[in-house]
């Protein structure tokens, strides 16, 4: 290859480098100002130990009755031990980021810890130099007299009438910098909405400070200012909790002395209503099934229950399983409720949650499930 041949292949590949080079920058931009999709999102901070499951008990009701398969008692389950108090995430608080965004905090961690550390030994050497900067005149004076001499005794009235505001301004810290993400996420219309912010669908730096006050209300982590999944359940649920879950009357009032489980996949939360349509369970967070295997609506009611239950077809623990229709039931999920894309059928619940239903609910009790889940 000739002198001029190679010097075109040099100029052609550096114009390649530089056109990736702008595109790789033109992708990043693009990802702070559209939505990011939510198949793209990992957790902020990893989850804690799984949910524990309760002990087996006899009270497992009717076998399952389902079509074409054996009604045996299933062989497997599981028998874990009960919650304890260790220190751990709980998944439900635990919003979900763009991966990208994690190491960004991470990074802004790294730098506001250095410049803390630099600023404290800054202030220390800078305490050093005062106090070897100060007159020894006082120091060698016998503390005695000190104590006698009137001079002294005015110049400590006087210093003493300062201390406190001394104190107070030594006390004073400059507010400390936080990490506010430039991400939009893929719910900031409806959380703008909520908070009553400029709806836009697009992340500024006012949305990132209310949203993120909103989630450290709530003990959302990390508060960053995402408008993730988990934020914004955590805003339909705060509003039916205000409202009322069964305020458009959606969910019937079931018979005279009877209740009903209400399963609103619009909203994916789950309440338990009495005659008088008086809420005595919930409303609370479910995850309903995904594409494909959405959760079938209509009225049924629960003919089996298994407290620890493992997924013949999937082999996962399913804890606390009230069974409404075939193969799908409400259970605990030890992961969040707020994780996409959704289950395989399945109304999920936190652990908790499942386990107040389970205590709360008997065999033959009705359940009307309506509503499509929304697009994730």
């Amino acid at each position: 290859m000739g002198t001029y041949a190679r010097s075109r292949v040099r100029l052609l590949t550096s114009a390649v480098t530089a056109l990736a080079a702008l595109g790789m920058h033109t992708t990043a931009a693009a990802d702070d100002e559209w939505p990011v999709p939510v198949d793209r999102l990992v957790p902020g901070v990893p989850f804690g130990p799984d949910a524990s499951r309760q002990v087996d008990t006899p009270d497992q009701g009717a076998l399952p009755r389902r079509i074409g398969t054996s009604t045996a008692e299933p062989t497997r389950s599981v028998v874990p031990t009960e919650d304890t108090e260790d220190d751990w995430v709980d998944p439900q608080l635990v919003e979900f980021v763009p991966a990208e965004d994690v190491e960004r905090a991470r990074t802004f961690e790294r730098e506001r810890a250095a410049e803390e550390k630099r600023a404290a030994e800054e202030e220390r050497a800078a305490e050093e130099k005062r106090a070897a900067d100060e007159d020894p005149y006082y120091a060698d004076e016998d503390p005695d007299n000190a104590d006698e001499d009137p001079y002294y005794a005015d110049e400590d009235r006087d210093n003493a009438d300062e201390a406190p505001d001394n104190a107070e301004e030594h006390r004073e810290n400059p507010e400390r910098r936080e990490y506010c993400t430039a991400f939009t996420g893929p719910y900031q219309r409806e959380v703008e909405k909520r908070l009553r912010l400029r709806v836009n669908g697009k992340q500024s730096e006012a949305d990132c400070a209310e949203i993120r006050h909103y989630q450290k209300s709530k003990g959302i982590v990390p508060a960053t200012g995402f408008a993730g999944p988990t934020t914004w359940g955590w805003l339909r649920l705060d509003e039916a909790t205000r409202k009322g879950p069964n305020a458009s009357r959606r969910c019937p009032a079931p018979a005279r002395g009877k209740r009903l489980v209400c399963i609103d996949l619009n909203r994916q939360l789950l309440w338990v209503q009495s005659s008088s349509t008086k809420v005595v369970f919930g409303p609370v967070a479910i995850r309903s099934g995904r594409k494909g295997y959405l959760t079938r609506t209509g009225y049924f009611t629960v003919y089996w229950r298994h407290k620890n239950h493992v997924s013949d077809i999937y082999d996962a623990p399913m804890p606390y399983s009230q069974f409404f229709s075939g193969g799908q039931a409400m259970h605990a999920t030890p992961g969040s409720v707020y994780k996409a894309p959704g289950s395989h059928g399945c109304v999920n619940l936190s652990n908790r949650n499942a386990r107040l239903l389970w205590n709360l609910l008997k065999l033959h009790e009705a359940v009307y499930v309506w509503g499509a889940k929304p697009a994730t």
